[in-house]
């Protein structure tokens, strides 16, 4: 965990990338345990994944494999979010490329 008061972020990059079928794996952390939200959206904004929705982490590094082998090519962002009754609300974004 990389100390710096960041409560949550990504371990690298989501992979692979380009994804052309099949998963894309997203490796994120938390420094304090509190409820995810990990969802994905296409170019328009519009979500299309919520592989993670509201559950609880204690503090540690996890990892989600999502399906996304019916996604059209394109980019997508996806959004961790998470929320700690003393430290409130925590967002962080990254994205990965779906070439068919």
């Amino acid at each position: 965990m990389n100390g710096e008061g960041n409560l949550i972020n990504f371990i690298g990059s989501a992979t692979p990338d380009p994804v052309s079928s099949g998963n894309v794996t997203i490796k994120y952390q938390n420094n304090v345990s509190m409820n995810l939200t990990l969802s994905i959206y296409d170019q328009l904004g519009n979500e299309v994944m919520r592989p993670i929705d509201n559950i609880p982490h204690g503090a540690g590094a996890w990892q989600v494999a999502c399906d996304v082998s019916k996604f059209a090519s394109g980019t997508y962002t996806y959004r961790l979010s998470g929320s700690n009754i003393v430290k409130g609300q925590m967002v962080t974004s990254g994205q990965f490329v779906v070439q068919r």
